[in-house]
């Protein structure tokens, strides 16, 4: 699987909304069994369709690791009521030396991600979405063994059609408590 594709299950992303208040919650992550618990950095760069993403404001948590994959997801806040959803999936090759470089060859790494902006918080009416699906950088360490996960990548979109512009440029130190 060359292409690492990763769909937003819209029962996840409305299981984090308030329906009262219109607020999504951040923190039903951490109570979340679905998720392993994860610490860690991961920093966004990111200024293009969907908007301009918060650099740190983004928490995020593992939802599947294995052997040659790990699947993250997590949101957060910028300016205080602009709502940030992200999911990123990285494909590492299981036999594949470290530091492994992303690439389109069977021993490189492959990368997307999925954006989502909600301006004030309404995910209804002002709501921005795209899919990156391209990657390069270098995934420096991965081992799912003991959970910990350093890479460097930028993610573009080279869909045909797409009216994305920017790029995700993505430095993640995570560990996670293996099951």
């Amino acid at each position: 699987m060359r292409q690492l594709k990763a769909v937003l299950p819209l029962f996840a992303l409305l299981s984090a909304c308030d329906p009262d208040e219109q607020f999504m919650d951040c923190s039903t992550f951490d109570t979340d069994p679905s998720y392993l618990r994860t610490e860690g950095t991961f920093e966004l760069s990111y200024d293009g369709w969907a908007g301009r993403a918060p650099k740190n404001a983004v928490r995020m948590h593992v939802l599947t690791v294995s052997e040659d994959h790990v699947f993250l997801r997590g949101c957060g806040y910028a300016n205080d009521d602009d709502f940030w959803w992200v999911e990123a999936g990285i494909g590492i090759p299981e036999s594949a030396p470290r530091p492994v470089p992303f690439g389109e060859s069977e021993d490189t790494a492959s990368g997307s991600a999925f954006l989502m902006s909600c301006k004030e918080s309404d995910c209804v009416h002002e709501r921005r979405r795209t899919w990156l699906d391209t990657a390069e950088g270098v995934v420096h360490e991965f081992d799912f063994t003991v959970g910990v996960l350093r890479a460097d990548y930028v993610v573009t979109a080279t869909s045909p059609g797409t009216r994305e512009t920017g790029a995700l440029g993505v430095h993640a130190v995570l560990t996670w408590t293996p099951e």
